[in-house]
Formats: structure tokens, C-alpha cells, sequence
């Protein structure tokens, strides 16, 4: 049953992409209005929130390992690794990992125009 899955697009990597895409633009815009000072609950809650969503994105998409980075004015606001680099060896994704970032760039080229407008 899990190969027919498999053909039938069910974790295929373009779903795995779009997910990504989508996931990436949510953040953005809840991560813009965290550090714009229009939250009603501190930083620091809302940053375990990612914490969640980050697993959760992690085990619907089947990824091993992620890791989420926030700036503000050219400073780094939040960074934090998730999930492992080698799922043979269980060794566990850092900060310090290099990591592919697929389709992902739509999402930030898209935004900054969407800025460029407002």
C-alpha cells in the first residue's frame, strides 16, 4: 500500500515544495507582525509556537531535519535546528549545518515585492 502511495503522488517532492512554499510565506507574515511590536503576547511565546509548527511541518512532509532563522534590521532575532542531518546515525541538525533550500526562494522574492508595494 505504501508504494502505491508513493506513485501516486501522495509524498511526491513537488507536494513536499508546495508545502514548504506555503508554510514559508505563513511564517514570514506571523514572524513580521511578532517583531513589529503588534503582538499582545511576548516574543518569547510566540517563538515556542515555531517550535510546534516546526515538528509538525517536520513529521506531514517527512523531512529528517530543518532549521528556521529570523532577522530584524540585519540582526538575528531567532535560529534554531530541528530534526537530524543523517536519520542512519541520528546525528542531529545544527545551526552550523548547510542545508538546500529548494523552491523556497519564491516565497521571499514574492514578499519583498508585496513590501515593495505597501
Amino acid at each position: 500500500k505504501q508504494d502505491n502511495m508513493c506513485k501516486n503522488g501522495v509524498f511526491s517532492m513537488g507536494r513536499s515544495v508546495k508545502l514548504l512554499n506555503i508554510v514559508g510565506f505563513l511564517l514570514f507574515f506571523l514572524l513580521s507582525n511578532v517583531f513589529n511590536g503588534h503582538c499582545t503576547e511576548p516574543v518569547e511565546d510566540k517563538m515556542g509556537r515555531f517550535d510546534q509548527v516546526m515538528k509538525m511541518i517536520m513529521e506531514y512532509g517527512k523531512s529528517p531535519g530543518a532549521q528556521l532563522a529570523v532577522s530584524k534590521g540585519g540582526q538575528l532575532k531567532y535560529f534554531k535546528a530541528f530534526g537530524v542531518a543523517n536519520r542512519e546515525t541520528g546525528e542531529p541538525v545544527t545551526t552550523n549545518h548547510v542545508m538546500r533550500y529548494a523552491s523556497i526562494s519564491k516565497v521571499f522574492a514574492g514578499t519583498a515585492i508585496l513590501k515593495l508595494i505597501q
